[in-house]
């Protein structure tokens, strides 16, 4: 498996996928908190904080598909790192 450390960080690849499904004119990073992603499409705007982890839109629909989309990268780009089994006293 590669290491970690080569997999990209995680609002790199949700700034990209979301490029790939709404555009690349309605997506933009935030140039003041590089971990907030704001998407504007058809007039409906929305944010994307904190790693993928908080969609902020009034519209249900495009932050159901904004959702899905940064849990679903969230779980592959930065996989939950496995329980360290402890040793057993003997």
């Amino acid at each position: 498996l590669p290491k970690p450390e080569t997999y990209p960080k995680i609002e790199q690849a949700i700034l990209t996928a979301v490029k790939e499904v709404c555009g690349e004119d309605a997506v933009a990073p935030d140039p003041e908190d590089e971990t907030t992603i704001k998407v504007e499409v058809d007039d409906k705007v929305a944010v994307i904080s904190s790693g993928g982890t908080k969609v902020d839109c009034e519209d249900p629909l495009l932050r159901h598909l904004l959702s899905t989309i940064s849990g679903k990268l969230g779980r592959c780009v930065a996989p939950e790192k496995p329980p360290t089994e402890e040793p057993m006293e003997q």
